[in-house]
């Protein structure tokens, strides 16, 4: 019987329990800042409509 180790390893990650906040802190992951993420959209400038961008994914 062939095994594949991505597979175990997947269903092993699946098992295991995390802590969000730690993970957050861990990754320096902040949350935006009031009007931010509205700037960034403004200075990305971005002409094509959603479903455009969507679509070249």
């Amino acid at each position: 019987m062939i095994t594949l180790p991505e597979f175990s390893t997947y269903a092993t990650m699946q098992q295991r329990k995390f802590d969000l906040e730690q993970l957050k802190v861990e990754q320096h992951i902040r949350p935006f800042e009031p009007g931010e993420l509205e700037k960034l959209i403004e200075q990305a400038d971005i002409e094509e409509d959603l479903d455009t961008l969507l679509a070249g994914l």
